[in-house]
């Protein structure tokens, strides 16, 4: 048992550095989000000037950036694999479970850098009231967690339709919508000065939701990827 989980773990690696070093060579996902970012975060930034705003709009502007980066990922995580025609190698290479762990990490691990810094950013530019960079930071990573998990098999089924970009805006927008409402309200409450007492069950609601996700997609995923 121990040696099939291990062989599974290192499989599903090698797809995500597979994925990984592909963006890296190309550069313009990662060039795409990088300029967007900072110019969003940049222009808010001009825009709010010294003005200060609640804590409220805040949080929304933050996660409204990070929404739209995060699309620049998760729609093309599976479309490429269809257009580059190695979906088939990959099917024929892998068990669904590894080609699903190794998507989910390669989706994560982008995510994650995006949010990391679309938070520098906005705490360099527009320097949120109530400080708290860790606890939004630990937000954002739950809720990437989420999103990655919903957005990953999603991309996979939106990648068999001819619309795919289309197909996938509109399957993923009704499951991330809780995910990111909940992940902007607890930025609302840091921003107003929480302490982690007070953020501890929406942190453990948006993991639960994270766990859910995956653990659905796991057993979903088999019969997205072979029909």
């Amino acid at each position: 048992m121990a040696a099939r989980l291990f062989a599974s773990i290192r499989l599903a690696s090698l797809v995500a550095k597979k994925d990984l070093i592909e963006e890296l060579r190309t550069g313009y996902t990662l060039l795409t989000i990088f300029l967007f970012v900072v110019a969003a975060v940049a222009m808010t930034s001009f825009v709010i000037g010294p003005v200060l705003i609640p804590a409220e709009l805040h949080a929304v502007l933050l996660w409204i950036i990070i929404f739209f980066a995060s699309q620049f990922i998760f729609n093309r995580s599976f479309v490429k694999e269809e257009e580059q025609g190695t979906a088939s190698a990959l099917k024929l290479s892998t068990a669904p479970l590894n080609v699903y762990l190794g998507k989910l990490l390669s989706n994560l691990t982008l995510l994650s850098g995006l949010v990391l810094l679309t938070l520098f950013c906005y705490y360099f530019f527009v320097a949120p009231p109530g400080g708290g960079f860790l606890l939004v930071a630990a937000i954002a990573i739950a809720a990437s967690t989420c999103l990655a998990g919903a957005s990953t098999i999603l991309s996979a089924l939106a990648a068999k339709a001819d619309a795919g970009n289309a197909l996938f805006v509109a399957l993923v927008f009704p499951v991330i919508l809780p995910i990111l409402f909940t992940a902007a309200k607890l930025t609302e409450v840091v921003f107003r000065g929480a302490i982690f007492q007070e953020i501890i069950s929406g942190l453990l609601f948006l993991i639960s939701i994270a766990v859910v996700l995956i653990t659905l997609s796991v057993l979903l995923f088999d019969y997205v990827w072979r029909d």
